[in-house]
């Protein structure tokens, strides 16, 4: 706008000498002439100047900004000059009261916006300038017409450009008539159209229902007479042609007969939509701050996130996406029909929430136009006919984006820089909640698994005790035996010392076992040494051994003639013991107990198969790990419960692997282990 245009002098009176120095300056850049006084004595001194507009603080050190405003106005030399006040401890709905008490000409919304403030000024002083040059007009000519034009451009005329200038609507309700008479702001505020009737029923129905009777209340209050006839209430309108919700400040002053009745209402609106959304959004944080402080697990994070993301922003419905490598799961959602989400796992290349956790920004959508602009792979998956607007948020902690907010709006909608920013700050809470979490459960996992190696370190010591006590009984009781027989028979020595040999044979294996479990346990695996062996002659071996150790027991040997490649033999004569073994003692009596031997070009195939009670299922998942032998009929005695585990770490050594299936006919051991080292 050019300096010329926006010729005026204008006093600015605060006790702050910054701020008074901030409003002087702006002036000053717009082209104003500016006055400036501390204190109410200077301002009443340099009003007698004739400014075109005083800015009056509130809050001076010898007079309150009121008192120097109603000196102002009761001077006839002053009384002529537009006030404004200006104050940063006051409301603004304060403010707003004390126009009608003092005659001021209008306030300053806080915070002070330098366009505003200068619009509001430069109103104020062209009305000014045009009011003096009336004077001047009147009394040179005192014609007519511009007797006419004074009156036109009367306080009334004032009001209103300081009320443009603020963006705030006049109403009035004549009783006896029960019509409203709104201006074009008002109408804008109330949802209303200039060709729609303003009656009592059209104007109470645009309130929102949730508001309705709290604000008929404070308005019938005014009209009994409390606090003067003036009330102010806050609520919400909803137009019928946009559907926009607003809220709005009003301000009323009910007007009084001479005996007392009613006559009418009038009073200004001013639209505090920003204020409130953003006084909500601030709850709605803490609330959300609060939620995560106490969320101990991802699935308690997530749905934090949504019930507060989702009801700051109105949306119906939402999802989060955990980010994992170059693949997207979905952790939660709310609102969603199950086929949408069915629809959208994983979700389809071309979907935006892809850009969202790739690129680490917001994405918005702001309805079905830019959709098909900007998202077609998008718009043709759509599965969701309530949606018209989406936004996804990225859920940044530090440079990495862990996950995204999707979130979805029955309605289109511009999403405005304050939306976005209240969003982001929640996503960057909900990746540190996550965060957080993710430790909880680490470090509740790893005690748990603490307290499990204890139990088993304890149980572990029992079962060694026990099952190494058996055979050192054994032993010592055939040594004991021998000692006392003084001239034992050849049989009676045979058997004995046969005795003595198993029990050693027995705590051998056992030491044996443990052997190989502590070297698996501390890192090492176990050793192998691998040299050429045909396993068709080591799996004869053992069936041998065992029918000598078995002599009441059925034992088939089946497969190839021969079956020849890379192992270590003493390993695999031991997976074959170890297998054949439990075979044995689980098949049922009178049944034969299966060894099967076969060959490809590339692997050797053990199976060992019997007739028996299957494996109760709750074992299955831990029938290869340590000490996990089930109910006792799944012990087999003199053994630590070593022994499946052993087989799988030596079947893992030599790159193979051992699968079990089991059913009412029996239970059949399958290994399959490369015939060469790659």
């Amino acid at each position: 706008m050019p300096v010329s245009r926006l010729e005026g002098r204008v006093l600015v009176v605060d006790d702050t000498e910054s701020k008074r120095y901030l409003i002087a300056q702006t002036l000053r850049l717009a082209g104003m002439e500016v006055l400036e006084a501390g204190s109410g004595q200077e301002a009443l001194l340099a009003a007698a100047g004739q400014p075109d507009v005083v800015l009056l603080d509130v809050r001076l050190p010898d007079m309150s900004g009121f008192e120097v405003c109603h000196l102002l106005k009761t001077d006839p030399v002053t009384a002529a000059i537009p006030v404004l006040y200006v104050s940063a401890l006051l409301r603004d709905e304060e403010l707003e009261t004390r126009l009608f008490e003092d005659g001021a000409d209008g306030y300053v919304p806080q915070p002070i916006e330098p366009k505003h403030l200068v619009a509001q000024t430069w109103a104020l002083v062209r009305m000014r300038r045009a009011e003096l040059q009336r004077e001047r007009d009147r009394h040179e000519a005192g014609s007519e017409q511009r007797r006419l034009h004074r009156e036109l451009e009367s306080s009334e005329g004032r009001l209103r450009l300081a009320l443009e200038a603020a963006e705030l609507g006049t109403w009035s309700y004549d009783v006896a008539t029960q019509v409203y008479h709104c201006d074009a702001r008002a109408r804008e505020l109330f949802g209303m159209t200039p060709e729609q009737p303003a009656d009592f029923g059209s104007v109470s129905a645009r309130i929102h229902p949730e508001d309705r009777e709290r604000m008929m209340a404070v308005a019938r209050s005014g009209c009994q007479g409390e606090e003067g006839g003036v009330f102010r209430v806050e609520g919400r309108t909803t137009g019928f042609e946009d559907g926009l919700v607003r809220w709005l400040s009003v301000l009323g002053r009910v007007h009084f007969s001479a005996d007392g009745q009613v006559e009418g209402v009038a009073g200004i609106c001013h639209d505090i939509t920003e204020r409130k959304l953003t006084e909500w959004r601030a709850a709605e944080f803490q609330a959300t701050t609060a939620a995560f402080s106490h969320a101990l697990t991802p699935p308690q994070v997530t749905r934090a996130l949504l019930e507060h993301g989702v009801r700051s922003m109105d949306a119906f419905a939402g999802s989060v996406w955990a980010v994992e490598g170059e693949a997207l799961r979905l952790l939660s959602h709310f609102g969603y029909d199950d086929a949408v989400i069915q629809a959208v796992q994983p979700p389809p290349p071309g979907f935006p929430v892809w850009e969202v956790a790739r690129s680490g920004r917001t994405v918005c959508i702001p309805g079905l136009e830019v959709l098909e602009r900007d998202w077609p792979a998008f718009r043709l998956g759509l599965r969701d006919a309530r949606s018209r607007a989406w936004m996804g948020v990225p859920l940044r902690e530090g440079e990495r984006t862990g996950g995204v907010l999707w979130l979805s709006f029955a309605a289109a909608r511009r999403f405005g820089v304050a939306e976005k920013a209240h969003l982001e700050a929640l996503g960057h809470l909900c990746a540190q909640a996550l965060g957080r979490a993710r430790l909880y459960e680490e470090e509740r996992l790893a005690k748990e698994e603490a307290r499990r190696q204890s139990a088993l370190e304890q149980r572990f010591l029992g079962m060694v005790s026990h099952d190494l006590r058996n055979p050192l009984q054994a032993i010592s009781l055939g040594a004991r035996t021998l000692q006392r027989m003084e001239r034992p028979s050849a049989e009676a020595l045979l058997r004995m010392t046969g005795r003595i040999a198993h029990s050693a044979d027995l705590m051998g294996r056992m030491v044996s076992d443990l052997l190989d479990f502590t070297r698996v346990r501390l890192g090492g695996g176990i050793p192998l040494e691998r040299g050429p062996e045909d396993l068709v002659r080591l799996g004869r071996e053992v069936v041998e051994e065992f029918s000598i150790t078995h002599p009441g027991s059925r034992i088939l040997l089946e497969g190839d003639g021969a079956c020849a490649g890379e192992w270590d033999g003493s390993r695999m004569r031991q997976v074959f013991g170890n297998l054949l073994g439990n075979a044995l003692r689980h098949a049922r009596e009178g049944s034969s107990v299966r060894m099967r031997v076969t060959c490809t070009a590339d692997e050797a195939v053990l199976e060992v198969a019997n007739e028996g009670e299957p494996i109760p299922e709750e074992l299955l998942p831990v029938l290869f790990e340590p000490f996990r032998r089930g109910s006792s009929t799944f012990r087999p005695a003199g053994s630590l419960g070593l022994g499946l585990y052993i087989v799988r770490q030596v079947v893992d050594g030599h790159g193979g692997k051992v699968t079990v299936r089991t059913g009412p006919t029996g239970t059949a051991f399958t290994i399959r282990v490369p015939r060469a080292v790659c």
